[in-house]
């Protein structure tokens, strides 16, 4: 799943929803605490 994931921050495409934003920038996540709290309850257990 890492590598797929892996794929798409390296395709150019900006067209993505804002919640890709998250893969894309994880550091920058923190900032937008907004899109961070939706997913940092379900990555709590899995990504990280």
């Amino acid at each position: 799943m890492e590598t797929s994931l892996a794929e798409d921050v390296k395709k150019p495409t900006r067209t993505l929803s804002p919640d890709s934003f998250f893969f894309m920038s994880p550091y920058r996540s923190f900032t937008t605490s907004g899109c961070f709290r939706r997913f940092s309850q379900p990555a709590v257990g899995g990504v990280r």
